[in-house]
């Protein structure tokens, strides 16, 4: 939500803080989201390392 400068999931509309490592602000999510590093390499923009948490639905 640009206005909020906060992440929302189009799919279960969770809330996200981008500002502060994507933490869960609201919604059924369960945890913050996950993140990409990422890094320059020759002026474009590449994945530095795997995402930092799991990523997609967790099994029940």
């Amino acid at each position: 939500v640009a206005e909020q400068k906060i992440f929302e999931c189009a799919c279960h509309y969770s809330h996200f803080n981008p500002r502060e490592g994507a933490a869960l602000i609201d919604g059924p999510a369960p945890r913050a989201l996950a993140a990409l590093p990422l890094k320059i390499v020759n002026g474009n923009l590449a994945v530095a390392r795997p995402f930092t948490g799991r990523v997609g639905i967790v099994p029940t």
